[in-house]
């Protein structure tokens, strides 16, 4: 069951980007439309993900959310308790926690794509040896 929904997120994401690419005034309007929708939320991160990486955001990404972003995969993995303090903590600048906060997401997505992947290619490298098909 738990690959069910992580494939939903995997389409989610896809959708969005590849949205955000070719449809960007389409994608606007279904997440105006479904703001609390999970599937959509997913959608929006990846959004974001794609303007980020295009370098031609809509909306300027400030230099603190750059960092908190880039920051967020290993801050998360190597030190989960500081991470917490920093995303939950007053004093941290606003731009950075959002940065940190979707970078996190976006990190744990591509996991989860990664994981998928590998698990696919294992099973086909079994199903191939059963096969008697080496390679």
């Amino acid at each position: 069951m738990a690959i069910d929904e992580e494939a939903k997120i995997i389409r989610a994401y896809n959708s969005g980007y590849t949205l955000s690419t070719y449809e960007p005034k389409l994608l606007d309007q279904i997440i105006k439309q479904n703001e609390n929708n999970e599937f959509v939320k997913v959608m929006k991160n990846a959004r974001e993900q794609q303007e980020f990486e295009t370098a031609i955001p809509k909306k300027d990404l400030s230099p603190e959310y750059k960092n908190g972003f880039r920051s967020a995969p290993s801050l998360s993995e190597q030190e989960p308790k500081v991470f917490d303090q920093l995303v939950n903590s007053n004093e941290t600048d606003k731009d950075f926690k959002q940065g940190l906060a979707a970078g996190r997401k976006e990190h744990k997505i591509r996991q989860t794509m990664q994981r998928i992947k590998q698990e696919r290619e294992d099973q086909q490298q079994d199903i191939n040896r059963d096969n008697g098909i080496d390679y």
